[in-house]
């Protein structure tokens, strides 16, 4: 789950992110591509290096829940038996 919403986010940033025009040439929108992906790959180590704390899942509380007892649907007769038959 953290993957795709990774994988989303970068793809996000990357088909919306600004383009830079005018008369600067390629070696300022190199620059600029350079400092996005740099911090692009910050975020993504912060990320890699998130300890996510699993105690919630060796809790009594937890083990003990049960999934709910749902009973089904009475059968219901939908319809009559002949259509065709009229009122």
């Amino acid at each position: 789950m953290v993957v795709v919403s990774v994988l989303g986010y970068v793809w996000y940033s990357y088909y919306t992110g600004t383009s830079t025009g005018g008369g600067d040439g390629p070696v300022q929108a190199t620059d600029v591509n350079i400092q996005n992906i740099e911090a692009r790959l910050s975020e993504l180590r912060r990320l890699r290096d998130l300890k996510l704390d699993a105690s919630l899942f060796t809790e009594e509380a937890f083990r003990e829940l049960q999934l709910p007892v749902i009973p089904p649907p009475p059968a219901v007769q939908i319809g009559r038996p002949n259509p065709f038959l009229p009122f």
